[in-house]
């Protein structure tokens, strides 16, 4: 976009942005519509018709994700976490289902510290739901759950050890807290 005007990319750059919050939406708006058919077939149609005033409910959502930052890219990526979610809760899923879900998370670790509260949210809620069954169950479900957990911290630990030696806090909030830190 080197040869557009300054306006022209800009525009550009808002677009993608505003683009990748539309997906995002869609995304959570049809893996909720899933749900809420197997779930409760009796509120499907009124999901479908409350899911359609989106404009009304979220009249932010155009300016917000219309100005530059990564808060477009969080709502994409979260999005995909809840699909996967709901995919977990209709069946069992297979290793490689985990592996997406780590990797999902840990590109959202590396875009926001949103992150690692849902990702340990994430890991507990699995661990919750698989372990209730006989040593064996739980011990795949640990397995399972760590898989998560290590993909994440794969992908963001550099980030946070960063923090950690920089700002005295994994997460680099402490510039926020009222304690000053040598």
């Amino acid at each position: 976009t080197s040869d557009l005007s300054w306006s022209s990319q800009l525009f550009l750059l808002r677009w993608v942005s505003w683009t990748l919050a539309f997906l995002g939406l869609m995304i959570s708006i049809s893996a909720t519509a899933r749900m809420v058919k197997l779930k409760f077939p009796e509120m499907s149609k009124d999901y479908s018709k409350l899911s359609m005033s989106w404009p009304l409910i979220f009249p932010g959502l155009i300016p917000e994700f219309a100005r530059l930052g990564n808060d477009s890219l969080v709502v994409l990526i979260l999005s995909l976490v809840w699909f996967l979610l709901i995919k977990r809760i209709e069946s069992s899923q297979r290793w490689y289902w985990y592996v997406a879900l780590g990797v999902i998370l840990g590109l959202g670790g590396l875009t926001k510290i949103t992150f690692l509260p849902i990702t340990i949210a994430v890991v507990i809620w699995l661990t919750w739901l698989e372990a209730r069954g006989n040593l064996v169950d739980r011990f795949y479900a640990s397995a399972r759950s760590l898989l998560v957990l290590g993909l994440f911290f794969c992908f963001s630990a550099k980030r946070y050890f960063s923090n950690l030696t920089e700002h005295g806090s994994v997460t680099g909030l402490v510039e926020l807290s009222s304690t000053d830190v040598p």
